[in-house]
């Protein structure tokens, strides 16, 4: 759901890079009915909602790299791991969200890419979408033009904060690379995160010492959650549309609720859906679906299929799960080493080889 855009004698057109306004078709799968079970007590029927079955392009059999569950050096953060103090303070999705914004620059245009993401620790780890971080990976890129990414807060989003890769998944830039260029690219969300570390702040001022972040529920959903009420948030990109990629994007949060849930594998609730609301749009891919005790459990990835204002979001259990299969750590033990380290560890074990994928597709 993020947004693509390119500015180029005085003309702008829109381009939707793995985006939910265009672009989020999930993929088919399999009706959604409703299961009924026998309750303790004889003669008493229960209904039960059924977790939808999506057809998964990782399976048992897939390229999964292990790259860094082979990587000494990567696996030496966590024995060098800070383990900051995330202390009792909580912050609104508002103070937490970002917008992370791109741009693409040759002699004959620009073009941006901007999607949304969040801090997930008081050291100032974002999570987001890889199909909005896999920008990053071009800042080094051989090429023509020159890619630059920042990360921006508040409403206005105001840039702040360079950044750097901490983890993008390499299989899903295996399977997803042909699509970065395409003009209507298609996916169901898997795998499709990444986590990222502001490395330094815009003209040169400090880092803070604590971010505003939101703490995360990592903890399996399950059927009865179907019906709770969520928030969900992030930058919207409605305004890039008709004022060009200069324009102000501010912040928009919505009320909405859980209508529904799917599973890559078997019975774990790997995607939630929520309802329509203004948070709907290109552009809040990355933003985060917290419960009502204000913990994130989801980041906004794709739109549903049967309903246009619908959102998917890949759960925060999910990513723990898969996180744990592709590099030997947990999402909570690979945030609390060494961020910066590990930062730069993924930069030189990892990234050439993804950027490399991403380059052959450009050509």
């Amino acid at each position: 759901m993020s947004f693509f855009v390119e500015f180029g004698t005085f003309i702008l057109t829109s381009y939707i890079t793995f985006t939910t306004s265009l672009a989020g078709f999930i993929a088919p799968y399999l009706p959604n009915d409703d299961k009924f079970s026998q309750d303790a007590n004889p003669g008493v029927t229960v209904q039960e909602h059924t977790i939808t079955r999506l057809d998964s392009d990782f399976g048992s059999n897939s390229f999964i790299p292990d790259v860094l569950l082979k990587n000494a050096a990567f696996q030496k953060a966590n024995v060098l791991g800070a383990n900051p103090s995330y202390g009792t303070t909580t912050y609104s999705i508002a103070e937490a969200s970002v917008n992370i914004y791109c741009t693409y620059t040759t002699d004959e245009y620009i073009r941006a890419t901007t999607g949304s993401g969040f801090f997930i620790t008081p050291a100032g780890a974002i999570i987001t979408n890889a199909h909005v971080a896999q920008f990053l990976l071009l800042e080094k890129a051989n090429r023509d033009g020159e890619t630059k990414c920042f990360v921006r807060t508040g409403s206005p989003a105001v840039a702040e904060y360079e950044a750097k890769l901490l983890y993008l998944p390499p299989a899903w830039i295996n399977a997803n690379a042909k699509l970065i260029d395409a003009t209507t690219p298609r996916g169901t969300g898997e795998r499709d995160y990444a986590l990222l570390y502001p490395s330094a702040a815009i003209n040169n001022k400090p880092l803070p010492a604590r971010f505003p972040y939101l703490k995360i529920d990592s903890a399996a959903l399950h059927h009865s959650n179907i019906g709770d009420t969520v928030t969900a948030g992030g930058y919207p990109a409605a305004p890039l549309y008709a004022e060009g990629i200069d324009a102000d994007l501010p912040f928009v949060q919505a009320q909405t609720r859980i209508t529904d849930l799917y599973t890559f594998s078997e019975t774990t609730a790997d995607l939630l859906a929520v309802s329509d609301s203004p948070v709907s749009t290109g552009g809040s891919s990355g933003g985060a679906v917290i419960n009502s005790s204000g913990e994130a459990i989801g980041v906004i990835v794709t739109k549903g299929e049967t309903n246009s204002d619908s959102l998917r979001a890949i759960t925060l259990s999910y990513i723990d799960k898969t996180i744990t299969e592709e590099t030997g750590f947990s999402l909570f033990s690979y945030l609390n080493s060494d961020l910066a380290y590990r930062a730069t560890v993924f930069d030189d074990a990892l990234a050439p080889f993804l950027r490399q994928i991403l380059e052959r597709e450009l050509d």
